[in-house]
């Protein structure tokens, strides 16, 4: 991405990212100046495993050995989530990209940092947002309450509020 902005001859960037995006978000203004403001909802990039993920996990993987297709297949579709169950021919990338835990970049990002974050997201919880402002220095939450992994679609006039306001403080 970097040398993609270069290529574009784009010097400065306000990068929001959402999800997935916000592993992006947290890898390029970890390791460039392009990024002016990284504004990162309900970002994903921390992955230290509870111990009932990591149960989770063994299962998943003694059930490829022991399972015919059909009811692995049957075990995907009702206790995987909707990326892992979507992802097709691209599983095994889509696997290893989100097992990546990127918490040691958080300390290597100095530019200001707005994180939002919807209070019902089960997909990023309440101490991974957590960890991202205790880790970040620069950082500041804002809350859309009422709202899940994507807060700029179930509740876009509380997200708009929170984000205008950030960027009008600026």
């Amino acid at each position: 991405m970097e040398h993609f902005l270069k290529k574009l001859e784009v010097n400065q960037v306000t990068l929001l990212g959402h999800s997935f995006g916000g592993r992006i978000g947290i890898i390029l203004a970890s390791r460039t100046q392009l990024v002016t403001d990284l504004i990162l909802v309900d970002a994903a990039g921390i992955e230290k495993r509870t111990f009932a993920a990591k149960v989770k996990i063994r299962f998943f993987k003694a059930a490829k050995i022991f399972l015919p297709k059909r009811l692995q297949n049957k075990l995907r579709h009702s206790l995987g989530s909707r990326d892992y169950k979507t992802a097709g021919a691209m599983r095994d990338i889509f696997i290893k990209v989100i097992n990546e835990d990127l918490s040691y970049l958080l300390p290597q990002i100095s530019v200001q940092t707005f994180l939002l974050w919807g209070n019902k997201d089960t997909e990023v919880p309440e101490w991974k947002t957590k960890l991202l402002k205790k880790k970040i220095t620069n950082s500041k939450l804002r809350v859309v309450w009422g709202a899940y992994h994507s807060p700029h679609l179930e509740k876009p006039k509380e997200f708009m509020e929170l984000l205008t306001d950030y960027l009008g403080k600026k």
